[in-house]
């Protein structure tokens, strides 16, 4: 990349000179002819060269937007038009750069009108610094095609021959300060910044920090201390760091990528061989001496099996997806033991004291919430015929079943759970606040309102409606003075839901009727409210031998686990209670 401004004058014209009825001086002119070698040109050690514009390199160059002078004989001085208030328009046509001006009236703009009116100033020229050029060298020349340029100026000359005391005094280089590279007669040389294919992230690391040391100096540069040609030239640097970057975090992301897709790949491989071992234990194939199966852990108990990590985890997802409000709890999964969970009952105070005055202490109160394991199951039979039928995906089939059962069964619990053997349920407990109904064996849009403007809004976020489907189709008609349901249907990825003052509602078969002093509605936020374990290692057991099973051809399939669950903040919920 060349890091100055080259000024360029070709056998070029202007044209189209007239006055207008704003009292402007209007020119018209070809700047430069696009893919035209120039005439010979000479650098300080006297070697020649010509050179071309590649066509659409002036867009490019026009497209970034910097200012661009129309100038007399490149002198800043005297300013002719300029892009920056639209005086001076320029675009690039099939034959080249074309330029328009609106010349003002000053002193110097009417001299130079006149002058290039009479015809004594016919050429143009423009300055330029260039950012991308292709060297080749053919038949003994050396040929150089610009493809990528900052535009400057352009301006109205007499001689176009360019002298010291000129370039000087406004630290411009004329093409005696070219360096023609080293290349051999066909070889092709680019000054782009680095083809950047191929190299490794150390590479790339390594050429962006000596990109940015070459650079340092006008990066680190207040942007408005920067004059044109430095601007440019800070661009491109940045676009440069920018570029190697982005190569930099793409091989990042194909080398992160690859690792990914190699553990998923692993992890698919390993999570479908442990689920044809299932398969295999539940066809009873062991005798079969097949491999998966030799590499799942078989239980104590004979016709028993410890479920694989990946089954294990795939039963619990699913049972999220079963249990709606169970899901919504704060759940933990520890390795084994029960679990103690710290609650808050009381923060303790404070208080405004006078200068000098001791504050005194107030300690806080806490309890313990112990989790332990009960034990929680369901189990399935299965006829021989679908057992033996290889077209049944039979893991997925009895995981789906199973699932289903115990999803259900763990939402019954956190709402009607026994403590001793089952969940603390939240319906049986005195702890949670109740709102009653202003009604007699009804409810009202405000009965409701009342409920949820008892919830803390710190908690409102994430509480849910809970009710059975006999109160949901009550509460479903409630209306407001224009005649729209206060019930919104909401149509989600999952399915079709409804929400009452922005919050879901769950329906649930376990809530009670709306029915005198029953709690008929909830609304709760689980988890803040509701804590529940599940226990690591579910055990899926399959009993056929026994003479149950082999009397009627079928198969027992087993799964449980140890889980439990209690309120861990009576404040996250609310009950509305019938009157």
């Amino acid at each position: 990349m060349q890091n100055k401004i080259e000024l360029r004058n070709y056998d070029v014209s202007l044209s189209g000179v007239e006055e207008t009825s704003e009292g402007l001086f209007l020119v018209r002119g070809l700047v430069n002819k696009t893919n035209a070698w120039s005439q010979p040109l000479t650098t300080r050690g006297g070697k020649k060269f010509v050179e071309r514009i590649v066509p659409k390199t002036f867009n490019k160059a026009l497209q970034r937007g910097n200012e661009v002078r129309f100038l007399a004989e490149h002198d800043p001085k005297k300013l002719l038009a300029s892009t920056k208030n639209g005086s001076l328009t320029l675009q690039e046509t099939n034959e080249g750069l074309v330029m328009e001006a609106r010349i003002s009236p000053t002193s110097w703009g009417k001299d130079y009108h006149q002058l290039i009116e009479d015809g004594l100033l016919t050429n143009m020229s423009f300055g330029m610094q260039v950012l991308k050029d292709d060297w080749k060298k053919e038949n003994g020349i050396n040929q150089r095609s610009i493809t990528d340029l900052a535009l400057f100026e352009v301006s109205c000359v007499l001689d176009p021959a360019y002298t010291d005391s000129q370039i000087s005094a406004r630290d411009l280089k004329s093409a005696e300060d070219v360096e023609i590279p080293q290349i051999n007669q066909t070889e092709k040389r680019s000054s782009i910044f680095m083809n950047l294919d191929g190299l490794t992230i150390r590479q790339l690391q390594e050429m962006k920090s000596k990109k940015y040391n070459e650079s340092k100096e006008i990066l680190s540069a207040e942007v408005r201390s920067l004059n044109d040609g430095q601007a440019i030239e800070r661009e491109i640097a940045l676009d440069e760091i920018r570029a190697i970057d982005e190569q930099i975090a793409e091989l990042k992301a194909d080398k992160k990528s690859f690792v990914k897709e190699d553990r998923k790949m692993e992890n698919t491989f390993t999570k479908e061989k442990e689920l044809r071992a299932v398969a295999q234990f539940i066809r009873k194939q062991d005798g079969q001496e097949i491999q998966e199966l030799r590499s799942v852990t078989m239980g104590a108990t004979p016709g028993s099996l410890t479920v694989p990590t990946t089954l294990s985890n795939m039963i619990v997802e699913k049972l999220f997806e079963a249990a709606p409000i169970f899901s919504r709890t704060r759940n933990f999964t520890p390795v084994n033991g029960y679990l103690e969970v710290l609650r808050e009952q009381s923060i303790g105070t404070a208080g405004f004291v006078g200068e000098m005055t001791s504050i005194n202490p107030n300690d806080f109160a806490m309890d313990k919430i112990r989790l332990d394991q009960k034990r929680v199951g369901t189990a399935i039979e299965l006829s021989q015929h679908l057992v033996n039928d290889s077209g049944i995906d039979i893991v997925g089939y009895a995981t789906k079943l199973l699932t289903k059962r115990l999803g259900l069964t763990l939402d019954r619990n956190v709402l009607n759970g026994k403590v001793a053997t089952e969940f603390e349920g939240i319906l049986g407990s005195v702890s949670p606040q109740d709102i009653t109904t202003a009604g007699v064996a009804s409810i009202s849009i405000d009965d409701l309102l009342e409920t949820f403007n008892n919830m803390h809004p710190s908690l409102v976020d994430g509480s849910v409606w809970v009710m059975n489907r006999q109160t949901f189709n009550v509460i479903a008609k409630l209306k407001d003075g224009m005649g729209h349901y206060w019930l919104v249907r909401d149509n989600a990825e999952t399915g079709v839901t409804y929400k009452l003052f922005g919050q879901s509602v769950l329906i649930c078969d376990a809530m009670p009727d709306l029915i005198t002093g029953n709690r008929a509605v909830a609304l709760v936020n689980f988890d803040e409210g509701y804590v529940t374990m599940t226990k690591q290692g579910l055990s899926l057991q399959h009993i056929s031998g026994d003479t149950t099973q082999s009397l009627r051809g079928s198969h027992l399939l087993l799964l449980d686990g140890y889980m439990d669950g209690k309120i861990l903040n009576p404040d996250a919920i609310k009950f509305l209670k019938i009157k």
